[in-house]
C-alpha cells in the first residue's frame, strides 16, 4: 500500500513539474480551459450497426471534439496577446520591405544633399495621393516610388544624426505602432488617424518622435 501511494505521489509531482509547451499543453490554466471546452454537450445520434469502438458511429461527436480543441486553443492564444500589440506575422514583412527599399536608394541617406524645392514636394505628394498642410522640415531627398502595388512618396528630412527616411503608406494598415530595427536603422511604422500608415526610420540616436509628430500634423491624404 505504501509503495503504491509513493508511486502515485511521484507521478503527481512529475506532472506538476512538466513544463508547458508553446501550444499551451502542460499549462494548468490551458488544461482547465480545454477541459471546459470538451464538456460542451453534443447531440447523440441514433445507434447504428457500427461497432461501438469505431469512431464512425458518432461522426458528429468527433467533429465536435476537433472543433472544441480548436476553439480552446484560439481562446488561449488570443487571451495571451497583450492589447494593442500587432501580430508579428502581419507586420514583419512590411518592416523588412520598407528597409529593403531604403537600402535600394542609398542617395536618400547621403548627408549634405541640397534641399528640395517645396513646390516639387507638393507635386510628388499629390501624385502619391497625399498633401502637405504644414511644415515637415527640410526635405533633402524626394521620389515617387512603387511599393506594394502603389506609387508612394519616399523622402528624407534633416535629422540630428543624419537624414531621416520617410514613406507615406495610405494603403497599408497597421493596428498599432510597428518597431523597425534592421540593418542599422531604428524607426516605427505608425498607424495614422486619417487611415493608412507612415514609415519613419533613421540612425540610432535620432529624435524620431519629434519628426513623427511634425509629419503626422502636417500630412493629409487626398483620397
Amino acid at each position: 500500500m505504501n509503495e503504491h501511494t509513493d508511486n502515485s505521489h511521484d507521478k503527481a509531482q512529475d506532472r506538476t513539474a512538466a513544463p508547458a509547451h508553446s501550444d499551451g499543453s502542460g499549462d494548468p490554466a490551458f488544461e482547465a480551459l480545454l477541459e471546459r471546452a470538451l464538456k460542451i454537450p453534443v447531440p447523440e445520434r441514433r445507434a447504428e450497426a457500427t461497432p461501438a469502438s469505431s469512431p464512425a458511429r458518432h461522426p458528429l461527436r468527433w467533429l465536435a471534439f476537433a472543433a472544441t480543441v480548436l476553439v480552446a486553443a484560439g481562446i488561449w492564444m488570443s487571451a495571451g496577446q497583450p492589447p494593442g500589440m500587432v501580430p508579428v506575422e502581419a507586420t514583419a514583412g512590411l518592416s523588412s520591405e520598407f528597409i529593403s527599399h531604403v537600402l535600394h536608394e542609398p542617395q536618400a541617406l547621403q548627408a549634405g544633399n541640397a534641399s528640395v524645392n517645396p513646390a516639387d514636394v507638393d507635386r510628388v505628394f499629390e501624385q502619391a495621393g497625399a498633401r502637405r498642410t504644414g511644415e515637415i522640415g527640410t526635405v533633402t531627398y524626394l521620389k515617387l516610388c512603387p511599393f506594394r502595388g502603389h506609387d508612394v512618396a519616399h523622402f528624407a528630412v534633416e535629422g540630428i544624426a543624419g537624414p531621416v527616411v520617410v514613406m507615406l503608406l495610405p494603403d497599408e494598415m497597421v493596428s498599432g505602432p510597428v518597431v523597425v530595427r534592421e540593418e542599422g536603422f531604428e524607426g516605427t511604422i505608425l498607424p495614422l488617424p486619417i487611415g493608412g500608415s507612415m514609415a519613419v526610420a533613421g540612425r540610432p540616436g535620432e529624435d524620431l518622435e519629434l519628426i513623427q509628430a511634425r509629419l503626422v500634423e502636417a500630412i493629409q491624404w487626398r483620397l
